[in-house]
């Protein structure tokens, strides 16, 4: 799975857990998500589930966390975007509303 590997500063040994969600099943991470603050809008920039984990709702939860939280703290949208090869990604950020724009998908969570 293609992911983006955010560069870290010379000595830093973590990277900034406030913009992660990790989902836990018993002692063992099945899926992650990480948003990206930009200066206009959020970008979900990574929703990963085990592959083994798939079609058990794992990723439209933490989506659901992830906007629930931007939401909280006064974040009108988000974008991300969507392989359109990727039948499963498609399907479920259309299910909550994304917009197709160009051949992409935006994220409008209001």
């Amino acid at each position: 799975m293609p992911a983006e590997v955010l560069p870290r500063p010379a000595g830093a040994t973590l990277l900034d857990p406030s913009k992660y969600a990790v989902a836990r099943h018993m002692d063992q991470y099945v899926g992650l998500i990480r948003v990206t603050p930009l200066t206009r809008e959020p970008r979900i920039g990574l929703i990963a589930v085990r592959a083994d984990r798939h079609r058990r709702g794992i990723a439209r939860t933490l989506l659901a966390h992830a906007l629930g939280s931007l939401h909280h703290s006064g974040t009108a949208s988000a974008w991300a975007e969507v392989d359109e090869s990727n039948a499963a990604a498609t399907a479920l950020f259309e299910s909550i509303g994304a917009r197709r724009t160009a051949s992409t998908l935006e994220l409008v969570y209001c």
